[in-house]
């Protein structure tokens, strides 16, 4: 059976490839999503009921997760901490910048004692 002519019209994608279970949990839910731990590799099973109704899924591989590495969470945990620290430092920059000048703006659209310099 050519599997494009059965079942009904969808928005839902066809396939789902390299998935993660929180992507598919997002789309389909999470017990649609914890049944498919229980379906075989490399053949049809179902259907599998989700919030959109009732499908036929074909798992190609599962791929166990697995911890990250010490080595993978300090290099993002050094980028988080770096980027933060980056922050603390422009608005302590901005701060000094701010406390050193004072910029009034007039009704007219002229600053400070400068009449040939006007907003337009």
């Amino acid at each position: 059976t050519d599997l494009a002519t059965i079942g009904d019209p969808t928005l839902l994608t066809k396939a789902m490839r390299d998935a993660e279970p929180t992507e598919i949990a997002r789309v389909f839910g999470h017990e649609f999503t914890k049944e498919l731990f229980d379906l075989p590799t490399k053949e049809w099973a179902g259907p599998v009921k989700s919030g959109f109704g009732f499908h036929l899924v074909y798992i190609v591989q599962l791929i166990p997760g697995s911890a990250p590495s010490l080595t993978e969470v300090r290099k993002a945990v050094e980028g988080e901490w770096l980027a933060e620290q980056r922050k603390i430092a422009n608005q302590r920059f901005f701060k000094i910048l701010q406390d050193r000048y004072t910029v009034e703006i007039y009704d007219d659209g002229s600053y400070g004692n400068d009449e040939k310099a006007k907003l337009q």
